[in-house]
């Protein structure tokens, strides 16, 4: 056996401290009973807060339209409008998964949000077998997996069609993976190493941010002076990236992404874009607060209530304290501690210098990863005062105090799944009804919520544009070459900031056909020839609306 051989099996974690003078109650509750115990727990929770529904957000409606589209065989194209341009909002990873099921199954809404439920279940049997790995101690791995399964956060994403569970899947297989192969001597010879490589680019496929995947990974790998492994693992992401980044410049498609870095706030474009350094540090300043110091909480402990529109010291001081151990925990995880570090920040780097508003989304997919470091910190600190064994022993038992306020918390959760939708979606689904009964085939809508209207009314379908300049938004109706506008009362401020005001300014284009009360919702026929005279025959810098 080689000396690299042996200082690898010299390194591996034993628990023989932790296992000596075990009580004789908890030494048959091995792996394969836990494992067992989380796939009940899973049973009875996702039972529990299964919603059947549509998610209100759009974006599950964007995922599910855009999987058809492949299904189809119509490629990876929009619906909504005309031609069916190529689709660029959402990388390709989800759509896809979501075809896949659909041309093998058929059309079963229910039947998507039950896969993301596995890949959910899956997620947590990984994240179990991952920190007992990493820990070298079961019971606090499954006392973490019992509080991840009572998530609300996760949960909640579990029985939507958004793409946050597979990511998470994707990506933690991918780190089990790395875990075990990098101690191997030769993992370049390993099929295991190159499945890494697949699995990771399928997260980063799925959601953007696994780019800190990639990243993390090649850094680790260059740190752990594996320079081989780092240039394999480099030519194999860019490889399998290949592929989308010829399509997208053929297609003459430019990342979202990059561009909302400079975008002072992508719901209110009128506000500008960063262009000063005082303007771009109080962005990330503002963001490392929501998403670090408030989101880090509301995620390992969602029974908190968290305010994101206000601060205080307390508060901030509790975030500091929060990543504090979560770092501290990082640095004491055996193995692949560099790797969790890596991961961590560079998940930081890349959300800071995102937009905000979101609240805790964005965190929700760092879930186990900052669990896992949390508790174990906290695991650490507690083991330095802690001189008995068998103190040791029950230490990870401690955490299970936040079990019943993580089962309270999903009540908001199964209110959420047995509910009915908002009478002011209710008028927004009726008003779609109707245009699919009364408009032609081929007629062009504008909505603020065009793919979930697309749902109840197979017709070409834009949103307004967002400004404040009435002027500009008629316009580019007309650009649209609009039939009809629905005017809602989903709550959105964009609808009251920018469509209404246009429709005030200027009442004699816009015709109610329909209004549906309780609260009033509009379907108004645009008169594009009027707002096509009023344009030719004024200049726009001169107000043709009066």
């Amino acid at each position: 056996m080689s000396n690299k051989r042996k200082k690898a099996k010299k390194g591996k974690i034993k628990n023989i401290s932790y296992n000596k003078n075990k009580p004789f109650y908890f030494s048959n509750i091995n792996k394969y009973f836990k494992f067992l115990v989380l796939i009940f727990v899973f049973i009875a929770i996702y039972s529990y807060i299964f919603d059947s529904k549509f998610d209100l957000n759009g974006d599950n409606f964007v995922y599910y339209f855009l999987g058809k589209q492949i299904a189809s065989g119509k490629g990876y194209t929009v619906p909504l409008q005309p031609d069916n341009p190529p689709a660029k909002k959402f990388p390709p990873g989800y759509p896809v998964i979501i075809a896949l099921v659909l041309k093998l199954f058929g059309d079963s809404v229910v039947l998507l949000k039950v896969l993301n439920g596995l890949l959910f279940l899956g997620s947590i049997l990984i994240t179990f077998l991952l920190i007992k790995e990493l820990t070298g101690i079961p019971n606090l791995s499954f006392v973490i997996s019992i509080l991840l399964l009572l998530n609300k956060f996760l949960c909640r994403f579990s029985t939507i069609l958004m793409s946050e569970i597979p990511y998470l899947f994707f990506t933690l297989l991918s780190i089990f993976i790395l875990n075990k192969v990098v101690t191997e001597e030769r993992p370049e010879r390993s099929k295991q190493f190159y499945l890494i490589i697949v699995t990771s680019i399928l997260a980063f496929y799925i959601r953007p941010v696994g780019l800190s995947l990639l990243v993390s990974i090649i850094l680790f790998l260059l740190f752990k002076k594996r320079l081989k492994l780092a240039v394999i693992a480099s030519a194999g992401f860019l490889l399998l990236y290949l592929p989308w980044m010829i399509r997208n410049f053929i297609f003459g498609i430019k990342s979202r992404y990059f561009n909302v870095i400079f975008i002072s706030n992508p719901w209110r474009p009128e506000t500008g874009k960063v262009s000063t350094i005082t303007d771009f540090l109080n962005k990330i300043v503002n963001n490392f607060n929501e998403i670090a110091l408030k989101g880090f909480i509301d995620v390992i402990f969602p029974f908190i209530k968290i305010n994101y529109n206000t601060n205080s010291a307390l508060g901030i001081l509790a975030g500091f304290i929060v990543l504090f151990v979560i770092f501290y925990g990082a640095i004491k995880v055996k193995k692949i501690n560099l790797f969790l570090l890596f991961y961590l920040i560079t998940n930081l780097g890349i959300l800071i210098l995102w937009h905000g508003g979101n609240g805790p989304r964005y965190v929700i997919p760092l879930a186990p990863f900052i669990s896992l470091c949390f508790y174990f910190g906290i695991f650490k600190l507690l083991q330095i005062v802690t001189t008995s064994n068998k103190q040791f022993y029950y230490l990870p038992f401690l955490f299970l105090i936040l079990v019943p306020f993580m089962i309270n918390s999903l009540k908001e959760i199964r209110l959420q799944a047995k509910s009915s939708y908002p009478p002011s979606y209710r008028n927004y689904f009726l008003a779609a009804q109707y245009l699919e009964k009364n408009s032609p085939k081929g007629a062009i809508i504008c909505a603020r919520k065009p793919w979930i209207l697309y749902f109840y009314c197979k017709r070409y379908i834009y949103n307004y544009l967002f400004t404040s300049d009435d002027k500009k938004l008629i316009k580019d109706l007309v650009d649209k070459d609009v039939d009809y506008v629905v005017l809602d009362q989903l709550g959105y401020s964009s609808t009251y900031i920018y469509l209404l005001p246009a429709i005030k300014k200027n009442p004699t284009l816009f015709k109610p056909v329909l209004r549906l009360q309780n609260p009033d919702t509009y379907v108004l026929l645009f008169n594009k020839s009027g707002a096509k005279n009023l344009i030719n025959s004024n200049s726009l810098n001169k107000n043709p609306f009066p």
